[in-house]
């Protein structure tokens, strides 16, 4: 999954998958919380499978609290004949989408190889003017890119 794709939420809480991602995602999928940031993380329903595998292999004490988080707010997602999938209530309210089927409605979906991302648009702005890009390039540079 690549790419940048600018949409809306509607009121009744629901967003438009582009056909691009739609595609990749092959019908069945899993939106939850990230880990890293105030955004959704979409798995595709292998790479949600694979996510599960890595985690109940892992020792229970140090994998519960993820587990929690991860398992805990999934919701498994398949469009609707529009496109559209329902982002529940707590997945909006974490994400900073609570009340923009209301307000700005502006979110952000970007690909991320094998996941992609769901935020706000002022909250996917904010994340990226403070990336420090002195701290990218040093990356780039170890990485060979």
């Amino acid at each position: 999954m690549i790419g940048t794709h600018r949409g809306a939420i509607d009121p009744k809480g629901r967003i438009n998958v582009p056909a691009r991602l739609r595609d990749e995602l092959a019908g069945r999928f899993f939106i939850t919380r990230s880990l890293t940031s105030r955004c959704l993380t979409v798995y595709t329903a292998a790479e949600f499978d694979k996510l599960r595998e890595k985690l109940t292999s892992v020792e229970q004490t140090k994998s519960a609290v993820i587990r929690r988080i991860i398992f805990g707010s999934s919701c498994e997602c398949e469009p609707d004949k529009q496109g559209r999938v329902l982002i529940p209530a707590e997945l909006r309210e974490f994400a900073g989408l609570a009340g923009l089927e209301t307000d700005c409605r502006d979110i952000v979906i970007i690909g991320l190889e094998n996941t992609a991302e769901i935020w706000s648009r002022d909250e996917y702005d904010k994340m990226m003017n403070a990336v420090d890009m002195s701290l990218v390039l040093d990356t780039a540079v170890e990485l060979g890119i």
